[in-house]
């Protein structure tokens, strides 16, 4: 997404002392004329005036790509916008899973808490309860980097909707 930027110095020669600055002679005519106090010159043998008096030419590339990214950003974030339903094994990936816990995936952490043993899986709602349970909230916090369950589904879900946000950018 990053512009690459090139920057061209551009040395057209210099003004006549009607101007004020540098003369055809290399001499500096100031305020007061040739001889005035003259600034530092950044090289003393050809009497090239310092770089910060020189003027630069900008050339700006890749702005083509960087308008591609932010309409792929836009579309993803249109996309992202409202409601929807995110299937565990989406929302806690792998590298999530890896990066906080001591499992390689949610549905092994699940099994392993023993908090949803009685429960089956078309129970939707009993499952989801059993996700705001304290024994739920506490089996995270002992294997997981996070005191509870709120903070690893808050976190969980900042980084579902920033790989979504940011998909297929280059």
């Amino acid at each position: 997404m990053a512009a690459t930027i090139s920057f061209f110095l551009a040395f057209e020669g210099r003004p006549s002392c009607a101007g004020r600055g540098w003369s055809t002679d290399r001499d500096w005519c100031g305020e007061e004329g040739f001889g005035s106090e003259r600034p530092e010159v950044a090289n003393e043998a050809t009497g090239e005036p310092p770089l910060h008096d020189q003027e630069e030419q900008v050339r700006i590339t890749g702005i083509d790509k960087a308008m591609k990214n932010l309409s792929m950003l836009q579309r993803n974030a249109q996309e992202l916008h409202g409601e929807r339903r995110v299937a565990l094994h989406e929302l806690y990936p792998p590298s999530f899973m890896a990066k906080y816990t001591e499992y390689a995936a949610i549905q092994e952490m699940i099994q392993t808490s023993g908090v949803f043993a009685d429960i089956g899986e078309q129970d939707e709602a009993r499952v989801r309860e059993a996700f705001h349970d304290q024994a739920w909230s506490d089996f995270v916090n002992r294997h997981t980097r996070f005191s509870g369950w709120e903070e690893m589904r808050r976190t969980a879900g900042k980084e579902y909707v920033a790989a979504q946000l940011f998909k297929g950018l280059r």
